[in-house]
């Protein structure tokens, strides 16, 4: 549960030697939570050993070159309202076998009902909203065959 509050007074003015009195309202508003669910992983697909390469995965839900694909995570909250995206722009994926690390930078998300790219999101009529995650790797000639593997956190927030 997510509690708004906010409360307005007005001022009351007295000649000197009098006393003034004023009230003020306090209100709140109970909305519904906001939650973050993860439903695909950001994959950057197979690449070739041993060839130098850099894999764009853009933020969206189609399926790219080289079979890449944007994480997908589902939003669900309060109808229409606005909500901050926090992710990091840059984390290490590690080879699972070898421990040798790949950069996978430009870390960016994509609000499908609010239809742009950054740091804010919007929940549709029904409370729901979907943000692609995407970035981008740099693969050197001479990084070990393995499979890689990072963790991105996501957090949202409302407005």
């Amino acid at each position: 549960m997510a509690v708004l509050l906010w409360s307005s007074a007005s001022a009351a003015l007295a000649e000197p030697g009098n006393s003034a009195f004023s009230s003020g309202k306090a209100s709140a508003e109970v909305i519904e939570p906001l939650s973050v669910r993860a439903e695909r992983d950001l994959n950057f697909g197979k690449i070739q050993h041993p060839s130098a390469a850099t894999r764009t995965v853009i933020p969206n839900e189609s399926t790219q070159s080289g079979g890449s694909s944007a994480a997908r995570f589902r939003v669900t909250g309060a109808a229409l309202r606005h909500y901050g995206i926090m992710i990091p722009s840059q984390v290490d994926a590690e080879g699972l076998a070898s421990g040798a690390k790949i950069p996978v930078r430009d870390i960016q998300a994509y609000s499908k009902f609010l239809n742009a790219t950054g740091e804010r999101g919007r929940l549709d009529a029904h409370g729901r909203d979907v943000v692609y995650v995407g970035g981008t790797i740099d693969i050197e000639g001479s990084l070990p065959e393995d499979v890689y593997s990072a963790e991105i956190l996501i957090s949202v927030a409302y407005d």
